[in-house]
């Protein structure tokens, strides 16, 4: 099976693909390493532009991409360490367009959703994505002040959740006003105890604030529940990482 070289042409489009404005520009997207790449040629072929990888790796899976070939760009070891992002570069790199954002009038009025609040760091919002899908929660939305879902820290650290996960671009007024059934949950320092709260039936938006700042104090005097994470008595932290935090609230909230 023959598959194509990759030019300097494609090199030069792919490479500008780590930068944002490319990346909107095109719609496009990058993902490293097998796994992650296995899931987007499984559950979203038709998404794919291209798949890079070294002669040695494509040969290694053919069958995983029977039905690929003529998206397969050959690449050696040092065109991989040129395009990856990574430290340590994985294959294959796979250019995708970007998935449809869910539209928010498709969410409904039960269940639990996150909304992230001027969330700054990739690295948070990838895990708080694999944090979701764990617990079932129904949507990750993120106002436009957040980080972009498709920056390459997100890809990587949401894994396979990046192409599962409904994902929406939305403000908090236009969220609230729709899921007009739901709570609205912060966590809070002047909150109460989250173990000690009845947990809303019909679920909630659980809201996750800047890393820095918290939750805007405008959102949180909008929310109808604020709680906090108890700490040990002894406890000398000032705070819990975004993401940890998250994966707390969820584990208890979205039972």
């Amino acid at each position: 099976m023959q598959h194509e070289i990759l030019s300097k042409q494609k090199e030069k489009y792919i490479k500008s693909l780590s930068l944002t404005k490319f990346k909107q520009k095109y719609g496009k997207f990058i993902s490293e390493g097998h796994k992650l790449a296995t899931e987007i040629i499984q559950q979203k072929p038709l998404e794919i532009e291209y798949i890079l990888a070294t002669e040695e790796w494509t040969l290694a899976n053919t069958s995983l991409l029977s039905q690929l070939a003529d998206k397969i760009q050959i690449i050696d070891r040092i065109q991989l360490k040129d395009l990856s992002s990574q430290t340590t570069p994985q294959e294959p790199i796979v250019v995708a367009n970007q998935f449809t954002l869910t539209e928010l009038k498709h969410l409904d009025n039960s269940g639990w959703y996150i909304f992230l609040d001027r969330l700054q760091d990739p690295g948070n919002m990838g895990t708080i994505l694999r944090v979701a899908e764990w617990f079932g929660v129904k949507a990750i939305i993120r106002s436009k002040g957040s980080v972009d879902f498709y920056n390459s820290k997100v890809v990587q650290a949401a894994m396979g959740s990046i192409v599962r996960m409904p994902i929406v671009l939305a403000e908090l007024a236009d969220v609230q006003e729709h899921l007009s059934s739901l709570s609205t949950v912060v966590t809070s320092l002047q909150g109460d105890n989250m173990y000690d709260v009845d947990i809303p039936a019909k679920g909630g938006i659980i809201i996750v604030g800047n890393e820095s700042q918290g939750v805007h104090p405008d959102v949180e005097s909008s929310a109808d529940l604020r709680i906090k994470i108890p700490a040990s008595p002894t406890n000398m932290a000032e705070s819990l990482n975004a993401a940890m935090a998250t994966g707390i609230v969820c584990s208890y909230l979205c039972r």
